[in-house]
């Protein structure tokens, strides 16, 4: 690597004299460079996902976001995010009780805790659902000098658990409607589901109380069900 020098030019007695100074600034210059491509990697990094991430100094000034992030700030708060935005002054006076629940958080981080919550708002009137996970920033010497938050968008995730559990409703109600004895196994022999005319059976002959899971194998005699290969 080629030398960088920085020199400065000085008046001795008006202007008679010159004083010249050089100085090696070549370590620094090379500091600089490796500090530019980590901040370089780092922007690649968080811009090559869709979920908001920020980070805040310890003073809650935010330090480094994504374009997902500004994005979400403006049309939320209707405020243009910048580096050096105190984060807790995005939100009007009329808000400042979410604010302060926010700092809460934020606070945490800032104390040692790495923690996440899901938050639930209605947009555009429907239910939304976003993780938002908090990690602390530590220096070298491992003392925390901020906090970096990711967003993830769950909204898709908890409708599929919403729509297993309204299936998993409806089935139980259709075998729960009969008096017919019903029950599933899986490739094992344990029990999957089961209505309350199969648990009482099992009940009065067996004197078992059924639980998922159990092998139906350990209760029920083969002389009953006949051979294990025809439960499959």
């Amino acid at each position: 690597m080629l030398p960088f020098w920085s020199w400065a030019l000085s008046k001795i007695n008006g202007d008679k004299q010159l004083l010249l100074t050089f100085i090696d600034i070549t370590e620094r210059r090379a500091a600089e460079e490796r500090l530019m491509a980590r901040e370089s990697q780092l922007t690649a990094l968080i811009e090559s996902t869709a979920d908001p991430i920020y980070s805040l100094d310890s003073n809650y000034n935010i330090m480094i976001y994504n374009t997902a992030y500004k994005t979400i700030a403006k049309a939320t708060f209707g405020v243009d995010v910048e580096t050096g935005l105190n984060v807790l002054d995005l939100l009007p006076q009329s808000m400042q009780d979410i604010t302060a629940s926010w700092k809460r958080s934020y606070d945490r981080v800032l104390n040692g805790e790495q923690f996440s919550f899901i938050y639930s708002p209605e947009f555009l009137h429907e239910q939304t659902y976003t993780e938002i996970m908090f990690n602390p920033i530590r220096n070298d010497e491992g003392k925390i000098t901020g906090i970096v938050v990711f967003n993830r968008d769950i909204t898709r995730v908890k409708q599929a658990e919403h729509q297993i559990r309204k299936n998993e409703a409806e089935v139980r109600a259709v075998q729960e409607s009969t008096k017919d004895q019903i029950y599933s196994l899986d490739s094992t022999y344990r029990l999957l589901t089961y209505n309350s005319a199969y648990a009482e059976s099992a009940r009065k002959i067996f004197g078992v109380e059924l639980q998922p899971g159990m092998n139906v194998m350990n209760f029920v005699p083969i002389a009953l069900v006949g051979k294990p290969e025809a439960l499959q």
